[in-house]
């Protein structure tokens, strides 16, 4: 009988310790949170952080650059608007297609559309209230990016028709030495950061593992690379 109740009270000991550390984490978390609040919003720290500008950035030699971003859509357009948010002018984007918008421009079959809501899938710094669809459909995607790339004056910041070949870490000098081909013409840039903002919906990627996919003698057409001159009446579609 002796030992039950000892049992009984160690665990209502143990029971009521862990109800006291529990509620002095939650007191301890309020008041981090009260002097947090009190000492860096009221103090202005926290729009002093956000209104920093990167004035080292700026300077600018021939092929040379603070950041280069790889690619327009929305990664690329994303980091390239918060760059000159924090003040500088010095990067470049680079996209190997003539026109912005990553896979929301190279993907143009009938319905392409996001599966997620219109609302989510925008900027949080640029709303956009005027979507035609729940999920947003293909080109509207495209003209919101459009939209984006002219406001926050990035156009000028691309060169389009351009892809990287080569990705060179140089120790020596902590610059990346980046090779890019245009019109069959290669050239070596330089920068100190580079933002891989590509994606892996626009490229083509066929299937090699289907039985019988070498002995095939019909068309074949990628939702990255669609052909809309295949004409699909009385065909049958795998």
């Amino acid at each position: 009988m002796g030992d039950a109740s000892m049992s009984k009270g160690l665990l209502l000991l143990y029971v009521l310790g862990a109800y006291i550390v529990m509620t002095l984490a939650v007191v301890i978390g309020f008041a981090g949170q009260f002097f947090y609040w009190i000492f860096i919003d009221l103090c202005g720290f926290r729009n002093r952080n956000a209104n920093r500008k990167l004035t080292s950035a700026n300077n600018k030699k021939d092929n040379e650059y603070y950041s280069l971003i790889i690619g327009s859509g929305f990664s690329g357009l994303g980091m390239a608007i918060k760059l000159k948010e924090l003040g500088t002018d010095n990067f470049i984007v680079i996209e190997r297609h003539g026109h912005v918008g990553g896979t929301w421009y190279a993907n143009t079959y009938p319905g392409c559309a996001c599966d997620v809501p219109s609302n989510l899938y925008s900027f949080s710094f640029e709303p956009n209230p005027n979507w035609s669809y729940f999920f947003g459909r293909q080109s509207e995607i495209g003209q919101y990016l459009e939209h984006c790339t002219d406001k926050y004056d990035i156009r000028r910041h691309i060169q389009f028709d351009t892809t990287v070949t080569k990705l060179e870490w140089i120790e020596d000098r902590h610059v990346w030495r980046v090779t890019v081909k245009s019109n069959d013409e290669e050239k070596e840039i330089y920068a100190r950061f580079v933002i891989a903002g590509y994606g892996p919906l626009s490229n083509a990627s066929y299937p090699i593992d289907i039985p019988g996919i070498d002995k095939f003698e019909g068309r074949m057409c990628h939702t990255a690379e669609w052909d809309k001159t295949i004409d699909f009446k009385n065909k049958r579609v795998a």
